[in-house]
């Protein structure tokens, strides 16, 4: 189905991520199952003035999941699913307001994680084949009889963040090689400064950055499967080839932000570490993604603008290829406990 194909896409895509000669900091990661809740809030209480609401809450009385979104317009018109038994065998769309809910049965659950998923094509009610590239993830396991929602990095990631914010001054200046001499330096910066043209505080420049990458840039999944010693994969990790070419993959994404957030006055860091479903007991130490940290009213925020992009590009006239549809918000400013589900946090750049 290409439901599944793409989802399978989505979760090897960011299996990749260039290794660099820079040496990282570098912190221990816990893959063991940290604090479980029977409610969790899926958009940051740290920038949700521009998410919405979105919660996911379990019923143990009627073994019910419900999964709502509360004034998410960035979603009107999407319509939403989940990979387990749904009680409502067709997907819901959300309204214009943003609201939506879906319930599924959790009795019929078979396995520890399920993607709630939203299409990145407008609802038609005569066709419901629609692409699937828009996600949460949810871990759900089984304690004393009740389910219950688990973190297997929440713990860890907690002491991430903290670790960020009591070593890492935003009013120190930090210059990765990768920002170094860049060709596109000029066009660059007066890009950045139009995206941000009529922004009043550093959290509006904040999203208009994360926005205008996560809708101009694809997700290049071309690069993955190359192998002609182009150098493609190379490429699509540098800011300059990323700006020209609007493709990218996990570490071009962030490193492209990297720059453009430093011209916009916001001091960033790039994270490196893994993004997949992570399993406890399994060595999840050797990185293959890459994501950003932003300081924001006072803490170091996370943003992962590549898992926020529903653009790819698979191709030349590939008839996968998305391009310029709107980013979602599910890695913008995202919680230790979220963020804990399916990413853990291994070194700073």
């Amino acid at each position: 189905m290409i439901k599944h194909r793409i989802l399978r896409k989505l979760r090897t895509a960011t299996a990749l991520m260039l290794s660099c000669a820079l040496l990282f900091t570098a912190y221990p990661a816990q893959a063991k199952v940290a604090k479980s809740l029977s409610s969790v809030s899926l958009t940051s209480t740290e920038l949700s003035k521009y998410n919405g609401s979105i919660k996911a809450t379990i019923n143990n009385t009627k073994n019910i999941l419900t999964f709502s979104l509360k004034g998410c317009r960035q979603y009107a018109n999407r319509a939403l699913t989940c990979d387990c038994a749904m009680l409502d065998e067709k997907p819901v769309v959300v309204n214009s307001s943003g609201n939506a809910s879906i319930q599924a049965d959790l009795t019929r659950l078979k396995q520890s994680t399920i993607w709630v998923c939203r299409s990145d094509q407008a609802y038609q009610s005569d066709n419901l084949s629609m692409i699937y590239t828009g996600f949460f993830q949810l871990n759900i396991s089984k304690k004393s009889g009740k389910y219950v929602f688990f973190s297997p990095a929440g713990k860890s990631e907690k002491t991430f963040r903290n670790t960020l914010n009591k070593k890492y001054s935003p009013k120190t200046k930090r210059t990765p090689y990768f920002a170094q001499n860049l060709k596109y330096a000029s066009q660059i910066k007066a890009t950045t400064k139009s995206i941000i043209k009529g922004c009043k505080s550093k959290e509006d420049k904040a999203k208009a950055i994360h926005d205008w990458l996560a809708t101009n840039i694809q997700y290049n999944y071309a690069a993955l499967s190359s192998h002609d010693g182009s150098n493609i994969q190379w490429n699509s990790a540098d800011p300059d080839w990323v700006f020209k070419h609007k493709k990218a993959i996990c570490s071009g994404f962030s490193r492209l932000a990297r720059v453009m957030y430093t011209y916009a006055g916001i001091p960033c860091l790039n994270i490196v570490g893994t993004g997949h479903s992570i399993t406890a007991g399994k060595d999840h130490t050797n990185p293959n993604h890459e994501w950003n940290a932003l300081y924001l009213d006072g803490s170091w925020r996370i943003v992962d603008i590549t898992w926020d992009c529903p653009n790819a590009y698979y191709g030349k006239n590939h008839p996968e290829n998305i391009k310029g549809q709107a980013p979602r918000y599910s890695y913008y400013g995202i919680t230790p406990f979220v963020l804990g589900m399916d990413h853990i946090s291994l070194s700073v750049m």
